[in-house]
């Protein structure tokens, strides 16, 4: 991408990197305080992910739980940007935005704008892919109030600083190889109780199909496949 940022942003870059250098257990939230202060970045997400395109633990600024809840829970399957219907696309740009795969009339009408966009009062999303030795190993989400919020100046930006993120990040998230969310934390101490799923969404006042979301990333981390053989590894 041929297109030269303003000198600000590359002193705001170098600064950015500086600051995220620095040991942090809340590395990623960090990371998105950051670029909502240096580049004015104010709604999004920190996803860990693997090589299938998976998301799971998400950090996020400037958005609230229900809306993560509301994500996690139904409308991911819609998300025209998830890593898991573009990642070909994905592997080969680092970076998407909607208007790199959707015209704005199929995008208004489709159930996740309607249904999740516009209750956020959100219109433009763009997803960097960050790697690590050419692995995946989280996304970040971005949101924009006005339609063609994302420039190709916000593609350079992320093109220079998508590596340096997700290398940072993953020396610093695997220093706790199993680093659980406090919720996930909350999940673990019901079933170690021998919660079933209907009990942990009562005492934890979610849903049923989140507490089926937050077993499926706990059981990731801990590389086991159900909650047997997690009880047996805790």
């Amino acid at each position: 991408m041929d297109i030269t940022l303003p000198s600000s942003d590359y002193e705001s870059i170098i600064e950015f990197a500086s600051i995220i250098a620095e040991p942090n257990e809340n590395i990623r939230s960090i990371i998105l305080e950051e670029l909502a202060k240096r580049f004015g970045y104010t709604k999004s997400i920190f996803w860990v992910a693997d090589d299938e395109g998976n998301l799971f633990d998400p950090v996020f600024y400037g958005l609230n739980d229900r809306a993560i809840y509301s994500y996690v829970d139904n409308y991911y399957k819609y998300d025209l940007l998830h890593p898991q219907r573009n990642l070909p696309l994905y592997q080969s740009k680092k970076l998407l935005r909607l208007i790199d795969v959707v015209m704005p009339e199929e995008y208004e009408t489709s159930t996740f704008y309607q249904g999740f966009m516009v209750p956020q009062n959100t219109y433009d999303e763009m997803v960097i892919t960050l790697t690590h030795e050419n692995k995946l190993v989280g996304v970040l989400g971005l949101g924009g109030i006005e339609k063609n919020t994302f420039t190709t100046i916000d593609c350079k930006r992320f093109l220079m600083m998508s590596e340096l993120i997700g290398t940072t990040f993953i020396y610093q998230y695997q220093t706790d190889p199993i680093l659980l969310s406090e919720r996930e934390k909350e999940v673990v101490a019901l079933v170690k109780e021998g919660k079933t799923n209907k009990e942990i969404a009562a005492k934890l006042y979610i849903s049923h199909n989140t507490v089926k979301k937050h077993l499926q990333n706990i059981y990731r981390k801990y590389g086991v496949k159900n909650k047997i053989q997690l009880v047996q590894k805790l």
